[in-house]
């Protein structure tokens, strides 16, 4: 299936919306969701970071020059703790807060305490415990914080995302269109045996194109955006029901209702013929209210071109990526508090140290980086004021 989506011409768009969902949409008290138009951003060149952004860069460094990072689909962070997942080279780097390498487990087979291909993980910071799912051998496989295994256990859900909640953890299906498990959202207890289904999908094919984690978990406030849909959910834990509270209008060119289309194939080839714009991916809400996600944008002849639009009250205004001392900044992998959190590998700041010319303050602060001991990635974090 995969041969299918890398046929798609897509323009991937950040977008960055400064909207109070935790004031303006009381849960119980709101009728109706907020309408937010696309069509009111006036679009600018980037949106560069300053000191006043409350910047921290900590750089993740390995010791082991042999020790490389290909692609970073994942990063979880905790009080003492900072955890990489590389899905390029299979394995789940784990750092202190500081950046230090503390351990690093790679994919090695099918074995005993062994895994294949890490879909995803979680981190349960009560019990100082990560935990990840193997899509090849459909296991379970649970470590400490150090990385010393604990124990494993086989399961017949195809996990896509894991979330640590009070009530045990918060689980994506990406077999939810199956007769046997049909719902797209499940609770499971600390041991993983299901709890309880909490969403059936309701949009076809959202399990072949899904976003990688469609739950946004910040001050026990839980949000949601099922993949291929353009709605923004509060999911109500104590009453297990999901209210929707924002609406993204990409009017005038949205993306089709993929449940008018009988199969993938169909789908796909009436999305690439034509210019269409929607679909809500990597939602983020912030402790203060505002939201950020990014949309797709198709077309026949257009370049890619990354995004950002930021809403603040009345003004819509958008850029096309987040820029710190002239490098161009990854769209934020997680929020914390307010905080949002990026992480740049190490071959992008290569590829961009390799083409600076001359010095100057900006160039010479990433050339120091760079040189100093092996690097993995820097993360970056920081606020929107």
């Amino acid at each position: 299936m995969n041969n299918y989506f890398r046929k798609l011409k897509s323009l991937s768009f950040s977008i960055f919306l400064t909207l109070s969902v935790f004031q303006s949409c009381q849960l119980k008290k709101s009728q109706s969701s907020d309408v937010i138009s696309i069509r009111d951003a006036d679009f600018n060149e980037n949106l560069t970071l300053k000191e006043g952004d409350d910047i921290k860069l900590t750089a993740l460094t390995t010791g082991q020059e042999s020790l490389l990072v290909g692609a970073i689909s994942n990063i979880q962070i905790t009080e003492n703790r900072i955890f990489l997942q590389d899905n390029k080279l299979h394995q789940l780097l784990i750092f202190d807060r500081n950046g230090t390498l503390i351990n690093s487990l790679h994919a090695l087979g099918e074995g005993p305490k062994e895994f294949k291909f890490i879909e995803t993980f979680g981190v349960d910071n009560k019990n100082k415990k990560i935990v990840l799912f193997d899509s090849r051998t459909f296991k379970i496989i649970h470590f400490d914080f150090n990385g010393n295994f604990l124990w494993e256990h086989k399961t017949s859900f195809f996990i896509r995302s894991m979330s640590k909640i009070d009530q045990g953890w918060l689980t994506t299906n990406s077999w939810s269109n199956s007769n046997e498990f049909p719902e797209y959202a499940y609770i499971f207890d600390d041991n993983f045996e299901l709890n309880v289904a909490i969403k059936e999908q309701s949009v076809k094919f959202s399990n072949l194109i899904a976003d990688t984690n469609p739950f946004s978990i910040n001050d026990y406030k839980i949000f949601f955006n099922e993949p291929l849909s353009n709605d923004i959910f509060h999911f109500d834990i104590k009453e297990q029901k999901f209210k929707k509270v924002i609406t993204v209008d990409f009017s005038p060119n949205p993306l089709p209702d993929p449940n008018s289309f009988g199969s993938i194939r169909n789908f796909i080839s009436t999305i690439n013929e034509s210019n269409l714009q929607g679909w809500i991916r990597d939602l983020k809400v912030l402790e203060n209210g505002n939201v950020l996600f990014k949309f797709i944008q198709y077309s026949e002849d257009s370049p890619s071109v990354s995004k950002i639009l930021i809403k603040k009250s009345s003004q819509t205004l958008g850029y096309r990526y987040f820029e710190y001392k002239g490098l161009k900044i990854p769209f934020p992998k997680i929020a914390l508090g307010n905080k949002l959190i990026s992480v740049i590998p190490s071959e992008l700041l290569e590829n961009h140290i390799s083409q600076l010319t001359g010095s100057s303050d900006q160039n010479d602060f990433w050339k120091n980086i760079f040189e100093q001991k092996p690097t993995a990635a820097i993360l970056l974090e920081f606020e929107i004021q």
